[in-house]
């Protein structure tokens, strides 16, 4: 994928200007879709689920009665002045003027007469009262010319009467203020991230392409399809965030290499083939997660699933096509100014000295020093981290969810004021009243079950009221009337259903539903409680399955998954917190304390899982690449950190930016997804993937990365990092050829991934500079990648790729032979002077390849093929080996824990390793050849020789120690021996090469170290030389004191030298 993706990068830079206009015309396209066409299809605000007792009631009851129980209503309520009733003569003028003007309206079939003697619905003391307007047609049927009729009607009050409505047809518009608020994050961020105005305005407008395309797309859908009004929200809130931070990654990765001296287009490639195939996994998990909503089987959750996913996947292209072209238009200007006219050599030393420092892995500033806080003290940092989010996440223990009612609107709205008012008038009863239908064959056998209903419905708790029942026209059924004691969002409401079914089951002689409004969203609610521990059943399968294949390994699979559930926990435990329990409302404009969102728990599970797995990958991954690459497990951590920590806190500032913009947006939907989410945002990415995730990996060491070997053969490799396209780079094909590098899955999982190089990361320094010159260039006069791709393009079915020795040198003459399973011969090649080799075949399947060559062991893998040609390297293992013991100088005194370092004769190091307590220690798969063997112990002269290793052979080698002699004197001049300063003193072997000189302190004092055993001279020079022999025995402990004269007098009197 990751050169497929190289090639689109580079095509869209190089063709900028035709990838920018061909969004500009899907862009207009789209916006005369959604604005030029007209709308027949009204907004939907209601929440069903075919198939439950409360939906198919509501059928019933509209076949039986004809009263379109599914049809739109809107319920307009009156309160007469203060100490006055609505049966004035002018109070009731004024409300019937009002009822009159809503009969006008197109559309509404009836007007309840509120004050009509046989069904009055005004309050006791005659001072408030309800009038319920009837359209014809279902919520999505009403037209937005009937809405503004009705707002019309009643927006203002009539006279003295105050007048209030309430409606499903009437939708507040969400998403535009919260939008901006989010825009306005996500750009300071970029500005303080990127350090340069004109990237952050290009990364926010490429997002802004995405959303764009997006939302139009849902707008121009709604008008012939009935959506949900959260839907458009909820898609532009998560395609925003995720278009900036997709994009993000691909400018970041751009800056990366332009300041390793890479050419524009070549930068915008590469970025695109390697942060690009990062961004596609993690909008695939992003969008799996949104469109498993479906699995639920809740029509509209999965509705906004589905429009959700639309919209990351148009954000997943724009981030592949776009936002090359804008790179290309931005040029160098993507840097900050200081880093635009750097010549691109002191751009590529300087990332080099970046790349290859060690002394700091963790990098300066607050992330480094939280990266070496983490790292140094795991257990603790661990600790605290599941203390925190834990205890963030105990409100779930008493999390209750509800649909959401008028109870929980604005205060100052006017279906919240009308809600108040028939509480108040009425009791909360009758804002959740249930329908009990009698529904049989027979008119007689319904009228005794309906009595036997009523009778057993009045002995229940929380019942209020029960109306005499309404028999059909037929009279096969009849329609009582429950008044709950308690609101529609009330505990007690959904037990009373509860009650009611099993109280009425067995009923004889007729079926008996409990059913309405309230009873359809406890029924909603009850199917999305069920669905969501399923749900999360699916996401965690699906978490190990992807981070399995991800990252080979079992513990890092497992950590991430309760690192999800632990930031999932704290998203979800913030928002009972605010939104049920009702702290800080004020702040986040909480209009009342209620039971959260039904769907709201699900949505968060699928949206948060898949931005989970994007900080998961892009920080993580980068560890594991450092880890590959060979640095300490603690090491690796550090450096990953350095590189994808500021990216990951940019990205999750960015998403916790856009979603607290929504989270204050005052709409009770929009409002709890978008804190749920921001929560879980900063949970995840600050807390589970900075501080647990590293201190785990820390404390897991090289365990964190294992997985058993039969389990390698099993999982595919994905190369989600672009480690393929690297390699292929870094061998000199800039022209990425696909065919050659996509992954062969059985061929990536061989037995043992020490055989396979595909499998064994090279370090960046190899990836730079080639060790062998044969690699880079070939007597074909093309790299010896480029070979094997065009090899692979010219092969129509078979088996290509390169041996090499376990040095990765190429391997010549190597013997390469294809078996089916049964042991059967199907073909046979040998490979040539650059290691390639080509096996062409005539069907697909599964083979054993068996490659055998003089200087190695022989290896078998098992290698699948399809439909098209596949390539599979070999790294084969040597067949000899070299060992010994480290013993003292006299060959009896075993030597323990000394450094044994064997080279070849390039100088490259082959293999380290440590003798043992007994002084044992082995080289093994060797090729044969000429080595050098460098030795170094504690307290002991380093050693090194040569060796010869032939083929096959065992060879033993003991390695005798010595330890350094070592000579200390004084220098003194005059009878009272007192030492002589900077005299200037030289050591001479037997064979007159000068050892080693020195320079006497002030004190006269000097000595040798380390010096072998055997005779030498010692040269003093202060008034006449003096020359003095001295024996040095091995390890031994020689002192000397060498005495100067005054001037040499010339007939030899006092004054001439001597030493003792």
């Amino acid at each position: 994928m990751a050169t497929l993706l190289y090639r689109l990068g580079r095509f869209s830079a190089r063709r900028h200007w035709l990838v920018l206009a061909v969004w500009a015309v899907l862009l207009a396209v789209l916006g005369g879709l959604a604005y030029g066409v007209e709308k027949t299809a009204a907004t939907d605000t209601s929440f069903s689920i075919p198939g439950t007792e409360a939906s198919e009631g509501l059928d019933l009851v509209e076949e039986k009665f004809s009263a379109g129980a599914n049809d739109a209503t809107a319920t307009v309520v009156f309160q007469a002045p203060a100490g006055q009733t609505l049966t004035t003569a002018e109070n009731a003028g004024a409300l019937q003027g009002v009822l009159a003007q809503l009969r006008g309206i197109e559309g509404v079939v009836s007007v309840s007469d509120l004050l009509a003697p046989q069904t009055p619905m005004v309050s006791r003391d005659q001072t408030i009262a309800s009038s319920t307007v009837t359209f014809d047609g279902l919520v999505g049927d009403v037209t937005p010319e009937q809405v503004e009729a009705l707002q019309a009607a009643t927006d203002h009050d009539a006279g003295p009467v105050r007048v209030e409505m309430t409606s499903q047809v009437v939708t507040t518009e969400a998403g535009h203020t919260s939008e901006a608020i989010g825009v306005a994050v996500a750009a300071l961020v970029l500005v303080l991230t990127y350090g340069a105005l004109a990237a952050a305005g290009a990364n926010l407008l490429t997002a802004g392409i995405g959303v764009g395309a997006g939302i139009l797309g849902i707008t121009a859908l709604g008008n012939v399809v009935s959506l949900s009004a959260t839907t458009p929200a909820l898609a532009g809130m998560l395609g925003l965030a995720v278009g900036i931070d997709y994009a993000l990654f691909v400018f970041a990765r751009t800056r990366t290499e332009l300041r390793r001296g890479v050419g524009l287009d070549q930068a915008i490639a590469k970025a695109t083939g390697t942060a690009g195939t990062a961004v596609v996994f993690a909008g695939t998990t992003v969008v799996i997660a949104l469109v498993g909503l479906s699995v639920v089987n809740i029509p509209f959750l999965t509705q906004m699933g589905l429009a959700a996913a639309a919209t990351v996947a148009i954000a997943v292209v724009v981030a592949l096509t776009a936002v090359p072209a804008f790179l290309k238009v931005l040029g160098l200007r993507v840097l900050p100014k200081k880093e635009r006219h750097r010549d691109p050599a002191g751009l590529r030393a300087a990332a080099e000295s970046d790349d290859h420092a060690l002394a700091d892995l963790a990098g300066p500033g607050l992330l480094g020093r939280w990266a070496r806080g983490v790292t140094g003290h795991p257990v603790l940092a661990l600790l605290a981290a599941v203390v925190l989010v834990g205890a963030v996440a105990i409100p779930v223990a008493s999390m209750r969810t509800a649909l959401p009612s008028a109870e929980n609107d604005d205060p100052a709205s006017s279906s919240r004021q009308a809600y108040d008012l028939l509480v108040q008038g009425f009791g909360p009863g009758s804002q959740s009243t249930l329908i009990v239908l009698v529904n049989g064959d027979d008119a007689a056998a319904v009228a005794t079950a309906a009595g036997e209903v009523a009778t057993r419905v009045q002995g229940l708790d929380d019942v209020a009221a029960v109306l005499p029942g309404i028999p059909s026209a037929d009279g096969t059924a009849q329609l009582i009337t429950v008044v709950p004691a308690s609101g529609p969002t009330d505990e007690k409401t959904s037990e009373l259903v509860r009650d009611l079914r099993s109280a009425t089951s067995g009923t004889d002689g007729a079926e008996v539903l409990v059913t309405g409004q309230t009873a359809l969203d406890i029924d909603v609610t009850d199917s999305l409680n069920d669905a969501l521990p399923v749900y999360i059943a699916l996401i965690v399968v699906l978490a190990l399955f992807l981070l399995i294949m991800l990252f080979r390994s079992l513990a890092v699979p497992l950590l991430a998954t309760v690192g999800f559930l632990l930031s999932l926990g704290a998203s979800l435990g913030a928002v009972v917190a605010i939104y049920q329990w009702g702290w800080l409302s004020d702040v986040f404009g909480v209009a009342q304390p209620a039971p959260l969102l039904s769907f709201m728990p699900v949505l968060v599970v699928g949206i948060l899982f898949g931005l989970a797995m994007d900080y998961q990958m892009f920080l993580v991954s980068a560890i594991h690449e450092q880890h590959a690459h060979g640095r300490r497990p603690k090491d690796a951590v550090l450096a990953g950190f350095r590189r994808s920590g500021p990216v990951v806190v940019a990205a999750a500032l960015i998403m916790s930016g856009v979603f607290v913009g929504f989270a204050t947006s005052g709409d009770q939907i929009i409002g709890s997804i978008g804190m749920a989410l921001t929560v879980g945002v900063l949970a995840d990415a600050l807390v589970v993937r900075m501080v647990i995730m590293p201190a785990a990996l820390t404390l897991l060491g090289d365990a964190a990365w294992w997985m058993p070997r039969w389990m390698q053969r099993l999982v595919p490799n994905v190369d989600a990092e672009g480690r393929s396209l690297e390699a292929l780079l870094a061998a000199g094909d800039t022209g990425a050829t696909a065919t050659a590098t996509a992954p062969a899955t059985a061929a990536e999982a061989a037995p043992s991934r020490a055989d396979s190089p595909a499998e064994v990361p090279v370090p960046r320094e190899e990836r730079r500079h080639p060790v062998d010159p044969a690699l880079a260039a070939t007597p074909h006069g093309m790299p010896a990648e480029q070979r094997v791709a065009r090899v692979a393009a010219d092969l129509p079915l078979g088996i290509v790729g390169l041996v090499t020795d376990p040095a990765g040198h190429p391997l010549a003459g190597a013997a390469l032979t294809i078996t089916d399973q049964a042991g059967r011969q199907v073909a046979r090649a040998g490979s040539d002077e650059v290691g390639l080799y080509e096996l062409p075949l005539t069907a697909g399947g599964t083979f054993v390849l068996i490659v055998a060559a003089a200087e190695a062991r022989p290896a078998a893998h098992l290698v699948a093929v399809s439909d098209r040609t596949v390539r599979h390297d070999v790294r084969l293992v040597g067949n000899a080996s070299l060992h010994g013991v480290l013993t003292g100088a006299d060959g009896t005194q075993p030597v323990g824990g000394g450094v044994l370092t064997l080279l070849d004769v390039r100088g490259d190091v082959v293999a380290t390793t440590r003798s043992d307590a007994s002084g044992h220690y082995r080289f093994g798969d060797l090729v044969a050849g000429s080595y050098v063997l460098s030795v170094l112990g504690e307290s002991f002269r380093p050693v090194a020789q040569a060796v010869e290793v032939g083929p096959g052979a065992d060879l033993a080698v003991d390695v005798r120690l010595s330890h350094g002699g070592r000579l200390i004197g004084q220098v003194s001049a005059g009878s009272d021996g007192r030492g002589v300063p900077e005299a200037s003193v030289t050591l001479v072997d037997d064979g007159g090469a000068v050892v080693d000189s020195a320079t006497t302190d002030t004190g006269g004092s000097f000595h040798f170290d380390d010096l072998s055993q055997g005779r030498y001279t010692l040269t003093a020079a202060g008034h006449p030389p003096v020359a003095t022999a001295v024996e040095v025995e091995e390890g031994g402990h020689r002192e000397v004191t060498v005495e100067l004269g005054g001037p040499r007098r010339a007939d030899g009197g006092p004054g001439s030298p001597a030493a003792r």
